[in-house]
């Protein structure tokens, strides 16, 4: 199952126009992987979807070299700055620094758009590492999922359905969903993907 968590803390009150998995948590949606995958076709059909550009195993690995600090010595700041546990010793102002700008440099790379203008980098769907979809590629995916995708091309959603193993209703209706949500996510600041 793919989650998607609402990047920006929505207004009280605020409620989006589609139907949500989980009624109290109204900046939540989830998806099954089949529906995901089927989507994800769909976009790779109408060309919106980039496979090339993809991160090296490695790229979160040089983030954290840079900053110094060992995987123990970056959770005890983590919970220090974040859960108030007072680890022995406390981190030096210099650690806390190296700590939240290698956080910044990896939500920048979480964040990274396609060199591709119009396209969606796939890796982001690849993996359930937090993987940002900004407003604008919330628009895009949002866009891949019109009326006239989903209704005048029956043929492309029926045959991807059946590759999906989902009928083709199930398909339909899940998708519409997820145009919506795409679009609610856009107003406010996109979403991760866990």
């Amino acid at each position: 199952m793919y989650r998607f968590y609402i990047q920006d803390a929505l207004p009280a009150g605020c409620l989006p126009a589609y139907s949500l998995p989980k009624a109290d948590q109204p900046h939540y949606y989830e998806l099954d992987e089949s529906i995901l995958n089927a989507a994800l076709n769909i976009m790779q059909i109408t060309d919106v979807l980039d496979t090339g550009n993809m991160p090296d195993d490695d790229c979160f690995n040089r983030i954290w070299l840079k900053s110094e600090l060992t995987p123990a010595r970056a959770s005890e700041v983590y919970h220090f700055l974040y859960q108030q546990q007072l680890p022995e010793p406390v981190p030096s102002p210099d650690e806390i620094a190296a700590f939240k700008q290698a956080r910044e440099d990896e939500l920048a790379l979480l964040s990274q758009r396609s060199p591709k203008e119009g396209y969606v980098p796939v890796h982001k769907f690849a993996t359930r590492d937090a993987w940002r979809i900004t407003p604008e590629e919330c628009l895009i995916i949002a866009g891949v999922l019109t009326d006239h995708m989903l209704e005048d091309n029956n043929m492309v959603v029926n045959n991807i359905a059946s590759l999906c193993k989902v009928s083709h209703k199930t398909l339909e209706y899940a998708l519409r969903g997820w145009r919506e949500f795409n679009l609610f996510a856009a107003k406010h600041g996109g979403y991760q993907v866990c």
